[in-house]
């Protein structure tokens, strides 16, 4: 008998998606490059996008996602069943909605920030309540992206330890490793405007939302208390909660040539940016997985990260770390990885070692694995 599994998701194409948007895309095409024997299919309410040839079969549906969400946060109808038919499972991508249906469910759960952050709009935040009380109380299973993420879950929710699965996400191949000259001649160049000027200088990316939870704020102050004279730090991503006082901060700090915004941009551009960065930092506050260092040590950039969230878990002994409120640490950990080559080259050979664990093929056999059990049992 063949299996049937819907995979439900409303970000997968949104201008901007950053992390989440990536897990959508890089599964999916991980499930359709393993061919196996279930029958997989992603529905959508927005423009059916082929990124692969080989990608999954997808449903578009004939929705405005904006109304049919209301209506789903608010009463629990219509049922997806309307234009999905028979199914054995539903996977929630995201659980920023409830979606109602008969069939079983499993949800991934990427964190839990919109109910323990209050900078989330208010109406997001009661929505994804609604989510998570409906993957909970209706007994679903709950894929969580990370340990850290599963013990939020058991800590701020009555989600029985039994129902969640810890899945890490995996890294693109795209990010490959570089020699040294290949990554000279992989620098960016031309339309991205944030490489402006900087010729053969050594820069530092920050990839992510620019937000207040992102916290470009301590790496600004960092290289006010002594980090490197001669680094530039690029923030590639899209304005996020907090921009405007990022950007003040800058401009109040006389920064404007030392911290630049890219804004939103492709992924062969963000790839290229990484590649030729002489390090990445990811001072979050908080984070239920943390893709860009993995992605970076992949390309063979140190990094330097945050010991707070789950970036000790996804990072293990391959980073340096730092106090996400202390900029002095910052500065003194941005100096090392810049004068100490000894360093810089134990960290490469350790980051790409660590990064090679986690690949979006595993991902999705573990996920896969997890289909089996549920319609099984």
């Amino acid at each position: 008998m063949t299996v049937d599994v819907t995979l439900y998701t409303h970000r997968r194409f949104a201008a901007g998606a950053t992390g989440i948007g990536r897990y959508v895309r890089e599964l999916t095409a991980a499930l359709a490059r393993q061919r196996t024997s279930e029958r997989l299919r992603v529905a959508s309410a927005e423009p059916v996008f082929r990124f692969d040839a080989d990608a999954l079969p997808e449903i578009e549906l004939p929705i405005d996602p904006t109304r049919v969400h209301s209506l789903w946060t608010m009463a629990s109808r219509p049922h997806l069943d309307r234009w999905i038919g028979s199914t054995d499972l539903v996977h929630v991508l995201y659980p920023s909605t409830p979606v109602p249906t008969s069939a079983p469910m499993a949800w991934t759960i990427h964190d839990l920030m919109p109910m323990i952050h209050p900078e989330f709009p208010r109406r997001e935040r009661w929505a994804f309540r609604r989510a998570i009380r409906q993957a909970i109380d209706g007994g679903h299973h709950l894929i969580a992206n990370s340990e850290k993420t599963r013990s939020e879950l058991l800590d701020h929710t009555t989600a029985d330890p039994r129902s969640i699965s810890v899945v890490h996400l995996g890294v693109s191949a795209a990010f490959g490793t570089l020699s040294a000259q290949e990554r000279n001649d992989h620098r960016p160049t031309g339309p991205i405007d944030a490489m402006s000027g900087l010729a053969d200088q050594p820069y530092a990316v920050v990839v992510g939302a620019v937000s207040d939870r992102k916290n470009l704020a301590v790496l600004i102050r960092a290289l006010e208390q002594g980090g490197p004279e001669d680094l530039t730090i690029i923030a590639i991503g899209p304005p996020g909660a907090g921009f405007e006082r990022i950007e003040t901060l800058v401009s109040e700090r006389r920064m404007t040539t030392r911290v630049r915004f890219s804004g939103w941009l492709e992924q062969d551009q963000v790839t290229k940016l990484v590649r030729g960065a002489r390090m990445l930092l990811h001072p979050s506050h908080d984070e239920g997985f943390g893709m860009p260092p993995l992605e970076a040590m992949v390309a063979g950039v140190p990094t330097i990260v945050s010991d707070a969230g789950s970036l000790p878990e996804v990072c293990g002994d391959a980073s340096l770390y730092a106090a996400p409120d202390d900029p002095e640490a910052w500065a003194s950990a941005m100096r090392r990885l810049s004068e100490d080559e000894d360093l810089r080259t134990e960290l490469i050979a350790a980051g790409v070692r660590w990064s090679a664990g986690f690949t979006w093929d595993r991902t999705a056999s573990e996920t896969v694995a997890i289909y089996r059990s549920l319609v099984a049992r």
